[in-house]
């Protein structure tokens, strides 16, 4: 959050510090702030996407009510190097060439003839690039995956096994693989222990370009 948010925090703080001025209202922002902050946050990850919910408060705060000439260089200062943060670290992504995992992974279910895919771990942006939908109610592998999503959302586990029965295609991206997740507590295991077995029994695992992906296609069609 730190990372994303720094300069509208600093800039925060300064304006807090030199304008006494609409105390009750800088609250309501400040509140405003805090509950973003907890929505973001309970889930345990902290992705910069969930935070934008605290962009609107923290601008308007960032702003003092009176006019302080010198304010206006160190906004311009901040933001240029807040922009060149950014910038920067999207050249060196661009320059150490990072793969799309989803595309080369839909390359190759098209390159077998195509088929439903079913991203049991990984990025599921794979079902844009099939122009599917997901087999299952969650899109999110993360939602029957991760034990704290799964208990969290009340997660039908059994539901979710049940929709991907007859999927020909499963996607697993994760540093663990499929074969050694059983007893990892990072993993939910009540969808793994039965996700394993249904893999072992009708399906056959495919090698693809990335390390850490699998694709298992179905061999056992009943």
């Amino acid at each position: 959050m730190l990372k994303l948010f720094w300069p509208a925090i600093i800039l925060t703080t300064i304006s807090l510090l030199i304008d006494f001025k609409n105390v009750s209202e800088k609250m309501i922002f400040l509140i405003l702030t805090l509950t973003g902050i907890i929505g973001a946050s309970y889930t345990g990850y902290f992705f910069q996407h969930y935070f934008l919910a605290l962009v609107p408060p923290l601008a308007i705060l960032a702003i003092p009510k009176k006019q302080i000439t010198v304010f206006i260089p160190i906004i311009i200062t901040s933001l240029l190097l807040y922009s060149w943060s950014n910038i920067s670290n999207r050249w060196k992504k661009d320059l150490l060439y990072i793969p799309d995992h989803s595309k080369i992974i839909a390359a190759q279910i098209k390159g077998l003839g195509g088929g439903q895919l079913f991203v049991a771990s990984g990025v599921h942006a794979t079902y844009i690039y099939l122009n599917q939908l997901s087999p299952t109610a969650y899109v999110q592998p993360v939602n029957y995956i991760d034990p704290f999503f799964s208990k969290n959302f009340s997660v039908d586990i059994q539901r979710v096994l049940k929709e991907i029965e007859a999927v020909p295609f499963i996607q697993w991206c994760n540093p663990i693989p499929l074969e050694n997740a059983k007893g990892n507590e990072s993993i939910n295991q009540e969808f793994i222990s039965p996700l394993q077995l249904m893999v072992k029994e009708k399906y056959q695992k495919l090698q693809t370009e990335l390390e850490e992906c699998s694709l298992y296609k179905k061999t056992y069609l009943k």
